[in-house]
């Protein structure tokens, strides 16, 4: 077999849509992805060539200023998987992050997926977090469990701020926007703000950290939100406060982000007992 591997080409977006039509049962996220990573200056993606075929696909971001070469995206055609092909585009885009001086690479995949978690560890990533993600859609007559008047918007530049003042919602000190996993600092803040608002709350309950955006989707347009919250009460009234939310703008898919510990709570909600669709993931890093 003969193998290269080379920057994405347009000419090549064809054949990769056609290989990922099946992924995640059509719901896969990369064929909106992928024409945004040709016009992005700070994403490197990458192709794997076999014998003249397009076999494999992922893409490295350059996120945090420079700091952190994100890898996301990696597929691998179906009828080629279990041929090592998925090793070497890992490999290529770890040559590529220390050819760039990042000083760390990044990766998140589902708990479900084995095989991205091997990769990930074979070139000695780790697991820096945990997290959830749940996708809901809402029907009429929901009771919210809670009201908590101490919800409030906030401006961007007061967020960080409370992230430095309560550092035991972020640990970590890394906060998960959408598909991405960013460090909390005021850039990405901004960056953030393009799209979303910020929310914080603070009570005798507890405190609480979350933002959120209208997200369009394949399926129509959605209330993505991520939410820190110091204790199951903090983030059940959250919880309750983004569905409110996410009603009042007429978005009626939610999908929520949150650190794993909190799912244990979903039980409390009689709306979330029939949950949609969940899915745990694990945070990667390897310091470069």
């Amino acid at each position: 077999m003969n193998t290269v591997i080379r920057p994405l080409q347009n000419s090549d977006i064809p054949t990769i849509l056609e290989m990922t039509k099946k992924t995640w049962g059509g719901h896969d996220h990369l064929p909106r992805m992928i024409y945004k990573w040709l016009s992005n200056p700070q994403c490197y993606p990458m192709v794997l060539d076999l014998d003249g075929e397009v076999a494999a696909v992922s893409n490295l971001k350059d996120i945090d200023n420079g700091k952190t070469g994100w890898m996301e995206g990696l597929r691998v055609h179906p009828k080629l998987q279990q041929k090592g092909l998925a090793k070497l585009m890992t490999n290529k885009l770890v040559e590529i992050a220390s050819e760039k001086g990042f000083k760390r690479i990044r990766l998140v995949t589902a708990t479900m997926n084995p095989a991205p978690q091997k990769l990930a560890r074979n070139i000695g990533m780790k697991v820096i977090d945990k997290y959830s993600i749940l996708w809901k859609r809402y029907g009429r007559g929901i009771k919210w469990i809670k009201d908590d008047k101490s919800i409030m918007e906030i401006d961007s530049s007061e967020v960080l701020g409370f992230i430095r003042s309560n550092s035991e919602l972020v640990p970590t000190n890394c906060l998960i926007y959408h598909w991405d996993a960013l460090e909390a600092n005021q850039e990405n803040i901004d960056i953030m703000r393009e799209k979303a608002v910020f929310f914080i709350s603070e009570s005798e309950q507890g405190k609480g950290l979350s933002w959120g955006f209208r997200n369009e989707t394949r399926h129509g347009p959605e209330w993505c939100f991520s939410l820190y919250a110091s204790n199951p009460e903090v983030f059940l009234s959250n919880l309750n406060f983004h569905l409110k939310y996410a009603r009042e703008h007429q978005l009626k898919d939610l999908l929520c982000i949150h650190p794993k510990k909190l799912k244990k709570y979903y039980d409390k909600v009689k709306w979330l007992k029939r949950r949609a669709h969940e899915i745990d993931l694990l945070v990667f890093e390897r310091l470069l």
